[in-house]
């Protein structure tokens, strides 16, 4: 005869100081999936004002992205809108040759403390290539050129995302960081 003894307590939500490593890795929000096709679009240009103001809105709090959490209100910001603000480092440094490291040479730019826009064009390509890396998507896309660069059609795609929405939802209840 087999005897079960109950294991099952309850769940308790983990409270955390928000101080030193104290903290969760992921915010603790629930997140729905959602599907998403990609597709071209009109919106997000690479080099018009529009198109600039369009990728700035992407990130919440006047591009600054970053949200006050824990009883000392410790600055954090979501891995989603990192991403998003490295693309759009990346959009400028590509419409923007002044900020390429051949037009700040001797600058008085490259004497501050902070990185140059070239460092974070650079860093965010490598933070975007890894995390590219780590998702590793096993989708399979249709080529539909057999030419460098091998243009994929995506219509036929059907990505499961997390609800995307709820983020930003969130981040507008929890209110912005006040920038240092």
């Amino acid at each position: 005869m087999l005897a079960a003894k109950n294991y099952w307590q309850p769940t308790s939500i983990p409270s955390y100081s928000y101080i030193g490593d104290d903290y969760p890795m992921a915010w603790p929000i629930s997140q729905a999936k959602v599907g998403m096709q990609p597709e071209d679009t009109q919106r997000y240009t690479l080099n018009t004002p529009m198109g600039a103001q369009e990728w700035k809105a992407l990130v919440p709090c006047s591009s600054d992205g970053t949200i006050s959490l824990g009883p000392e209100g410790r600055r954090f910001t979501i891995a989603m809108f990192h991403q998003l603000q490295c693309l759009d480092i990346i959009r400028e440094a590509l419409v923007n040759p002044s900020l390429r490291p051949e037009s700040t040479a001797g600058s008085d730019a490259n004497a501050r403390d902070e990185p140059s826009h070239w460092e974070l064009t650079t860093s965010c390509l490598n933070y975007l290539r890894q995390i590219s890396l780590c998702h590793g998507n096993t989708h399979i896309e249709s080529v539909r050129s057999d030419e460098p660069p091998k243009i994929t059609d995506l219509h036929r795609s059907t990505y499961e995302c997390n609800d995307w929405t709820t983020l930003y939802t969130h981040f507008a209840e929890s209110g912005c960081a006040t920038p240092a």
